[in-house]
């Protein structure tokens, strides 16, 4: 049927989840401390990881997409909405998103 499964944690977890799932979402924060975040060395073994950054003002933007592909995320979420529901709008400067992620 085509079905995914998807795990969002949110926050560090146990390296088995990513064997068992299409997508594992290990990071749910906002820009200011995502760019604080030391991620476990395990991380880097995975292309099904999820990171989710909220918060995130058009300046930041390119650089959180950077340190996402540099982390070898595998989904990434930005937005510049808040909480505490970060996601029910789309980001502002979604045209410059879809440009940086699909940047090499």
């Amino acid at each position: 049927m085509g079905c995914k499964v998807v795990l969002n944690c949110g926050t560090k977890t146990y390296e088995g989840l990513a064997k068992i799932c299409d997508w594992l979402c290990v990071v749910e924060t906002d820009a200011l401390n995502y760019g604080l975040l030391a991620r476990p060395a395990w991380e880097a073994n995975y292309g099904n990881l999820w990171h989710m950054v909220h918060t995130c003002a058009v300046a930041d933007m390119p650089r959180i997409v950077a340190l996402a592909k540099q982390r070898k995320a595998g989904l990434i979420t930005v937005t510049s909405d808040v909480m505490p529901n970060p996601y029910d709008t789309l980001p502002a400067y979604l045209d410059a998103l879809v440009t940086e992620l699909a940047k090499p």
